[in-house]
């Protein structure tokens, strides 16, 4: 080779030797910018495929998203203009599975869905009580679990369509389980009140046909009081304070027919 060309090469390796010096103090000692802008920011794999995206939606609200190694989008957390927020996140075949979030009126939720996109489980923390919703597979609420604003814990189980039991315990502690038929009305409830116990019975109609109770309406041992279509006492067969048997029966206007003692 001869003197120029060294001279060459020499002269180039001085200018690189300088270009990378001055890169290499550029990102030791250069300030960090106050601002960086952007309408969208990605974190990409080795491969080049974006994992992390930071960027705003149509509705010009935050979005942070992130993929898995096949780029479909697993997690998304964003912003509503209410003042909401939510994360969901979806399973390897995009189907939307999970959701936390809180709403406008800062009411925080968590959502279930199945791999139809169905909700099947809810659980909300409501001002009024927190409540737990169970679905079926068509969407349909079939059981609830949750404690009122008066401090009322209660279980409620539905057909799908209608109710169909439900189980109460008031705040002074009396429980209370309550049955209905297949048209949504009362069947019969049990329930246990001043430490009292009582069983009704209604028929079809809504009408309460049957009482039996113990310690109630001022007696000390068991009643039962059978009525009729229009809910009016009709036979009534009790425990006296003295612990003898007493039977009384009305007519239609509510006349005493007959009665023992």
């Amino acid at each position: 080779m001869g003197k120029s060309k060294w001279a060459l090469v020499l002269a180039a390796v001085v200018v690189l030797g300088a270009v990378a010096a001055a890169y290499a103090a550029a990102r030791v000692d250069a300030p960090a910018a106050d601002v960086v802008r952007a309408k969208c920011f990605q974190v990409v794999d080795s491969d080049g495929k974006s994992r992390i995206e930071l960027r705003t939606g149509l509705d010009g609200n935050p979005l942070i998203s992130a993929m898995d190694k096949d780029g479909k989008l697993r997690l998304l957390l964003g912003f509503s203009g209410d003042g909401g927020m939510t994360l969901a996140m979806y399973d390897k075949n995009h189907k939307w599975r999970m959701a936390l979030g809180v709403g406008d009126d800062d009411e925080p939720v968590l959502i279930l869905k199945d791999a139809k996109e169905q909700t099947r489980v809810e659980v909300s923390g409501r001002s009024g009580g927190p409540m737990l919703r169970l679905f079926d597979e068509n969407g349909r609420a079939c059981a609830g679990l949750g404690v009122s604003e008066d401090g009322r814990s209660h279980l409620a189980l539905t057909d799908g369509e209608h109710l169909r039991a439900t189980l109460m315990v008031l705040k002074d502690g009396s429980p209370a389980l309550t049955l209905w038929n297949d048209r949504g009305k009362i069947g019969a409830s049990l329930d246990i009140t001043d430490d009292k116990p009582g069983l009704s019975l209604w028929d079809r109609g809504g009408m309460n046909r049957a009482e039996l109770s113990i310690g109630r309406e001022g007696l000390v041992g068991p009643r039962l009081t059978l009525a009729d279509e229009r809910g009016r006492p009709r036979v009534g067969l009790g425990v006296a304070a003295d612990g003898l048997p007493a039977m009384v029966m009305w007519d239609k206007a509510d006349e005493v027919l007959w009665q023992a003692p």
